[in-house]
């Protein structure tokens, strides 16, 4: 496992604008994944290959902002979108 300090989180800022009731409800979404990913691990010993680590959040209550490491940041930053998505045609 690599120490701490050689792990670069690398935050990236999503132009897209977006309501505070969007990002609970992207939020939300993302959070149901990692729990998802909780209960497999729990149940098989075994953290799930496509799982990762992330943060999200919202500046200044209208820009998106996600950390996450470098090579998951695609998978990371398309969820969003497609969620994102979602909730614009709710």
């Amino acid at each position: 496992m690599p120490e701490l300090e050689s792990i670069k989180l690398i935050p990236q800022k999503m132009t897209r604008l977006s309501s505070e009731a969007e990002h609970h409800k992207i939020a939300a979404k993302l959070k149901a994944m990692s729990d998802g990913w909780d209960r497999r691990e729990e149940k098989t010993g075994k953290r799930p290959k496509e799982a990762f680590d992330y943060s999200f959040g919202l500046i200044m209550g209208k820009e998106l902002i996600f950390a996450t490491l470098s090579k998951d940041g695609d998978t990371l930053k398309q969820k969003i979108l497609v969620e994102a998505e979602v909730v614009k045609w709710q």
